[in-house]
């Protein structure tokens, strides 16, 4: 896992705005489900 980390460094760095976009529809994502799962 630490591998994957360090490699995706430098995009998360090279494009801050897209990494946050995703982070933020990871979140929704996970909100949502988090919602569902408890019926």
């Amino acid at each position: 896992m630490g591998t994957i980390k360090t490699r995706a460094l430098p995009a998360i760095w090279s494009k801050p705005a897209e990494f946050k976009t995703a982070v933020d529809a990871f979140a929704s994502a996970s909100a949502a489900f988090l919602t569902a799962a408890k019926g």
